[in-house]
């Protein structure tokens, strides 16, 4: 028996929640495997009891279907999928716009098999309305108003035939179903741990409830009858001259809101979506709000890692790294999940590092990194934050995510992914080659030009002319043209790596001679300007454009007053241009920018260090990987070796472990006066090359191996 999908006769508002719902009878308790996707979100309900929802969010032309194990009760089981209808009035940009609530579903228990079809009811939520506050990409929020019965608007089949299949299914002629569906490709993400909840300020007409720590939860209010409540969800408490200490009480909550009005019952209100929040207030009839429950929710990372040291503070700056990252992960991964919940490229490139060495699940990598590809333009650029239901052009994004996919090649060694992904990079390299071929250089484009949230800068972009080479630009490109030669090799495509070679040594030529000021030995921000920055100098090394005998001087000026400097977006490169010139001991002190997120009461990442919009960026998240790549010391390259080569600088023992291609790798340091001792565990049978601080190599393949030192 196969479902069928099916649609509302009719909607009654623009947008709106619609009710599908079916009883089905088993003769005694039994599992059954569900199947299901619904349009544009859903939520599952089997006997008034939470399974799951979805679906996950997919591309152009590809939809997800969810797959759940459920339990059904002997007897009458009341099987109900709460839809929302998303158009216009209260669309996201991550969820593609529907015409009509649809709706598909099956469950299979041992001997019987129910599904959708023309038999099934669907009900309009009367008084549930959704609204957009804020930017175009955030998800609706909501204004309820009791009293009213869902009314019935009848349920009419699609003529599709269909079968849920793995990799979509197509009818005969090999036509793809006009809703074409595929498997699911991320595990399914529930609610998770609760989440303590408790009144922190009382005001005249409000109350305010606070977290030990910033949360994204599904959420449920018990609100008294005959009550009309405001529900305000912020970040932090926030003062006139801007943010002090976040959960300073004497400050302001702002932020997005709902709004109940009960009628003569008690009413238990779940938002339809995810609500991100450190605090809540409760405004009108607040005290009728005799109940708030939450629970996180995020994507279901299996995380080997941990990291531990002498230095608490760097302890507690790994933990809060983790945290900011879970609350941006979730079917995509997302910048901030408070403002936009969008999946950006650049900003991806840097969570997605850190997942490498959190788990050994790339699942969501790969999934990114394939929705990206889909986006693609014309002119070979990609769009700069997909999935999306508008075009965002950053052309510098479009070379990080062919960084993200050498990335992904080193840490995975998933040759087959990588090769059907090469004919997007070429196009993507095409763009940025046929501007070059004009001047001999990268200019400005007709679109955005962001690098990083510099203060100087206007809208993010270096201060330089229209026809002037925009130096890290010319960078990105001369060090992505590496990636992709390296990326080339490693699939036995010689020949375009050799294109990609010649490229790289002509611009290269091109940016020495227009872009390098020799009197002050740095990188102008343009081939005209008098402006210089971090990133010019940091991008100079990553692209090896800078030749080595001038990296010293470099990074002798990284730190110059009159050189911008970088920000949290551009941290994590800069840290891999320390490592890159053997001079890691200056990435502590930037770490200072961390503590003082901490010295103001921050439980997650803030966007940037001056005046922050978002309180939880998870570009900030750069340190998690820090501490286990370079304090810790755990390094993987193309080659099938481990290297383990830790930086002490002032700690004085270090532990943990990273997730690597080859396993869990464990390492523990100490540092005594003069001796240092290191113990590794993992990775049996893998060469690994042991780099100590003195500068001493040991090698092993070994799954243990201690070396004790006297320097």
């Amino acid at each position: 028996m196969d479902p069928k999908f099916i649609v509302a006769e009719k909607t009654l508002a623009n947008s709106g929640l619609y009710l599908f719902e079916k009883d089905i009878t088993v003769s005694k308790d039994q599992k059954a495997t569900v199947k299901i996707f619904a349009s544009a979100r859903y939520i599952l309900y089997i006997n008034g009891k939470y399974v799951c929802e979805g679906p996950c969010r997919g591309y152009h032309g590809v939809n997800y279907y969810d797959t759940a194990e459920v339990t059904l009760e002997n007897g009458v089981n009341r099987i109900c999928v709460k839809v929302l209808n998303v158009n216009d009035i209260c669309a996201f940009t991550t969820v593609f716009k529907t015409t009509l609530p649809l709706c598909i579903f099956q469950a299979v228990t041992e001997n019987q098999t129910f599904v959708s079809d023309s038999s099934w009811s669907c009900r309009y939520v009367d008084g549930h309305f959704f609204n957009r506050q804020g930017f175009y990409p955030l998800a609706p929020y909501e204004e309820v108003i009791c009293g009213s019965k869902p009314v019935r608007v009848g349920v009419k089949e699609l003529d599709n035939s269909f079968e849920f299949v793995k990799e979509g299914y197509f009818r005969i002629g090999g036509i793809a179903d006009p809703i074409f569906i595929k498997e699911r490709p991320i595990p399914m993400i529930y609610p998770e741990k609760e989440i303590p909840v408790h009144i922190v300020k009382r005001g005249e007409n409000y109350i305010d409830f606070g977290a030990e720590e910033y949360a994204t939860a599904k959420l449920k209010f018990k609100i008294a009858k005959n009550s009309s409540v405001k529900i305000t969800y912020s970040e932090c408490y926030e003062f006139s001259d801007g943010k002090g200490l976040r959960d300073d009480t004497s400050g302001t909550l702002k932020g997005y809101f709902d709004t109940v009005k009960t009628a003569d019952e008690e009413f238990v209100f779940e938002p339809f979506w995810f609500r991100t929040f450190r605090f809540i207030r409760i405004e009108g009839d607040f005290e009728a709000v005799t109940d708030i429950a939450a629970q996180s929710v995020h994507y279901p990372f299996e995380v080997v890692a941990d990291f531990n040291c002498s230095d608490e503070t760097y302890n507690k700056i790994f933990d809060v790294s983790r945290h900011t990252l879970n609350c941006c992960a979730h079917e995509i991964v997302v910048d901030c999940p408070y403002y936009e919940q969008q999946q950006y490229i650049m900003d991806a490139s840097v969570e997605f590092a850190v997942v490498s060495k959190m788990t050994k699940d790339r699942r969501l990598t790969k999934k990114a990194l394939l929705e990206f590809a889909m986006s693609q333009q014309e002119t070979g650029l990609l769009m700069a934050n997909y999935p999306s239901e508008y075009i965002q052009i950053i052309p510098g994004f479009s070379l990080f995510w062919i960084l993200m996919l050498r990335d992904y090649l080193e840490e995975s060694g998933d040759i087959a992914f990588a090769t059907n992904l090469i004919g997007t990079v070429d196009r993507i390299l095409s763009y940025f080659g046929e501007m070059a071929a004009k001047k001999g250089y990268i200019t400005k484009s007709r679109y955005w030009d962001f690098v990083d949230w510099v203060p100087r800068w206007e809208n993010g972009t270096p201060n330089v002319g229209e026809n002037e080479a925009l130096t890290v630009y010319n960078l990105y490109y001369a060090a992505t043209l590496r990636a992709a030669a390296e990326i080339c090799r490693r699939l036995k495509r010689n020949g375009l790596a050799a294109e990609y070679d010649e490229r790289y040594k002509c611009l290269a030529d091109t940016v020495n001679r227009l872009c390098f000021n020799e009197e002050k030995g740095l990188y102008r921000d343009g081939s005209k300007s008098e402006s210089y920055s971090a990133h010019g100098i940091v991008w100079a090394i990553l692209s090896e454009v800078a030749p080595k005998e001038r990296w010293d001087t470099l990074i002798a000026h990284l730190f110059d007053k009159d050189v911008a400097k970088c920000s949290f977006s551009m941290n994590f490169y800069l840290f891999r241009a320390l490592e890159k010139c053997n001079k890691y001991h200056l990435a502590f002190p930037v770490f200072n920018q961390w503590k003082q997120m901490l010295d103001n009461h921050c439980t997650t990442w803030c966007e940037n260090p001056d005046s922050p919009r978002s309180e939880c960026h998870a570009w900030s998240c750069a340190p998690y990987y820090e501490f286990l790549t370079n304090v810790l010391g755990v390094k993987v390259g193309f080659e099938n070796e481990i290297t383990i080569k830790p930086t002490p600088n002032t700690l004085t023992f270090a532990r943990g472990t990273a997730s690597t291609r080859f396993g869990e790798v464990s390492v523990e340091w100490n540092k005594t006066g003069s001796k240092f001792s290191l113990k590794l565990k993992g990775a049996e049978g893998v060469r690994k090359k042991i780099i100590l601080p003195s500068g001493k190599v040991y090698e092993t393949q070994s799954d243990t191996f201690f070396i004790e030192e006297t320097e």
